[in-house]
Protein backbone atom coordinates (compact mmCIF):
# COMPACT_ATOMS: atom_id res chain seq x y z
CA UNK A 1 0.00 0.00 0.00
CA UNK A 2 1.73 3.25 -1.16
CA UNK A 3 1.35 6.22 1.35
CA UNK A 4 2.38 9.56 1.13
CA UNK A 5 4.60 11.88 2.29
CA UNK A 6 2.91 12.91 5.76
CA UNK A 7 2.47 9.31 6.44
CA UNK A 8 5.75 8.54 5.65
CA UNK A 9 7.11 11.29 8.22
CA UNK A 10 4.76 9.83 10.92
CA UNK A 11 6.10 6.24 10.62
CA UNK A 12 9.22 7.49 10.52
CA UNK A 13 8.87 9.35 13.55
CA UNK A 14 6.93 6.70 15.26
CA UNK A 15 9.69 3.89 14.16
CA UNK A 16 12.02 6.08 15.87
CA UNK A 17 10.49 7.08 19.15
CA UNK A 18 9.54 2.99 19.61
CA UNK A 19 13.48 1.94 19.11
CA UNK A 20 14.41 4.98 21.83
CA UNK A 21 11.85 3.10 24.12
CA UNK A 22 10.29 6.22 23.95
CA UNK A 23 6.53 6.97 24.82
CA UNK A 24 4.51 9.98 22.66
CA UNK A 25 4.07 11.38 26.18
CA UNK A 26 7.91 11.63 26.67
CA UNK A 27 9.00 12.45 22.96
CA UNK A 28 6.51 15.46 23.88
CA UNK A 29 7.92 16.51 26.37
CA UNK A 30 11.77 16.11 24.92
CA UNK A 31 10.78 18.63 21.82
CA UNK A 32 8.02 20.73 24.02
CA UNK A 33 5.43 20.05 21.86
CA UNK A 34 1.86 18.46 23.19
CA UNK A 35 1.22 14.75 23.20
CA UNK A 36 -1.54 15.77 20.28
CA UNK A 37 0.99 17.00 17.99
CA UNK A 38 3.02 13.94 18.10
CA UNK A 39 0.01 11.78 17.11
CA UNK A 40 -0.98 13.71 14.53
CA UNK A 41 2.20 13.35 13.30
CA UNK A 42 2.72 9.96 14.06
CA UNK A 43 -0.48 9.17 11.86
CA UNK A 44 0.14 11.01 9.19
CA UNK A 45 -2.73 13.69 10.08
CA UNK A 46 -0.37 16.98 10.27
CA UNK A 47 2.71 17.58 9.12
CA UNK A 48 5.89 18.34 11.51
CA UNK A 49 6.62 22.00 10.92
CA UNK A 50 10.69 22.50 10.02
CA UNK A 51 11.03 23.61 13.99
CA UNK A 52 9.49 20.83 14.86
CA UNK A 53 11.34 18.05 12.57
CA UNK A 54 14.33 19.57 13.60
CA UNK A 55 13.52 19.14 17.20
CA UNK A 56 12.33 15.57 16.35
CA UNK A 57 15.48 15.04 14.96
CA UNK A 58 17.76 15.84 18.28
CA UNK A 59 15.38 14.12 20.20
CA UNK A 60 15.69 10.85 18.15
CA UNK A 61 19.26 11.11 16.85
CA UNK A 62 17.54 10.78 13.77
CA UNK A 63 19.03 12.91 10.65
CA UNK A 64 16.16 15.14 9.50
CA UNK A 65 17.14 13.40 6.00
CA UNK A 66 16.29 10.72 6.88
CA UNK A 67 12.58 11.48 7.59
CA UNK A 68 12.43 12.35 3.55
CA UNK A 69 14.27 9.35 2.00
CA UNK A 70 12.21 7.69 -0.15
CA UNK A 71 9.54 10.84 -0.66
CA UNK A 72 10.76 11.65 -3.60
CA UNK A 73 7.12 10.47 -5.31
CA UNK A 74 8.09 7.06 -5.86
CA UNK A 75 5.61 4.74 -4.38
CA UNK A 76 6.54 3.43 -0.71
CA UNK A 77 5.10 0.24 1.03
CA UNK A 78 3.84 1.16 4.84
CA UNK A 79 5.44 -2.28 6.32
CA UNK A 80 8.75 -2.04 4.53
CA UNK A 81 9.22 1.66 5.31
CA UNK A 82 8.72 0.92 9.24
CA UNK A 83 10.56 -2.44 9.46
CA UNK A 84 13.65 -0.52 7.18
CA UNK A 85 13.41 2.52 9.70
CA UNK A 86 13.24 0.22 13.09
CA UNK A 87 16.35 -1.65 11.96
CA UNK A 88 18.05 1.80 11.51
CA UNK A 89 17.42 2.60 14.42
CA UNK A 90 18.29 -0.81 15.89
CA UNK A 91 21.73 -0.36 14.21
CA UNK A 92 22.29 3.01 15.68
CA UNK A 93 22.47 1.12 18.76
CA UNK A 94 24.78 -1.45 18.72
CA UNK A 95 28.70 -1.23 19.06
CA UNK A 96 31.45 -1.44 16.27
CA UNK A 97 32.06 -5.53 16.82
CA UNK A 98 28.30 -5.87 16.95
CA UNK A 99 27.58 -3.82 13.72
CA UNK A 100 30.10 -5.75 11.66
CA UNK A 101 28.31 -8.85 12.98
CA UNK A 102 25.13 -7.59 11.61
CA UNK A 103 26.78 -6.29 8.33
CA UNK A 104 27.98 -10.13 7.76
CA UNK A 105 24.79 -11.34 8.45
CA UNK A 106 23.06 -8.76 5.78
CA UNK A 107 25.35 -9.74 3.43
CA UNK A 108 24.48 -13.82 3.79
CA UNK A 109 20.68 -12.90 3.60
CA UNK A 110 21.50 -10.80 0.40
CA UNK A 111 24.04 -13.27 -1.04
CA UNK A 112 23.01 -14.37 -4.77
CA UNK A 113 24.21 -17.30 -6.60
CA UNK A 114 25.75 -16.48 -9.88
Amino acid sequence: MAINLKESIGLRVRSARMAHKLSQVGLAEKVERTTETISNIERGVSSPTIETLERLSGALRVPMREFFEGSDGQLIDRKRLQLEFEIRGLLAQLSMSDLEVARKQLLALTAREE
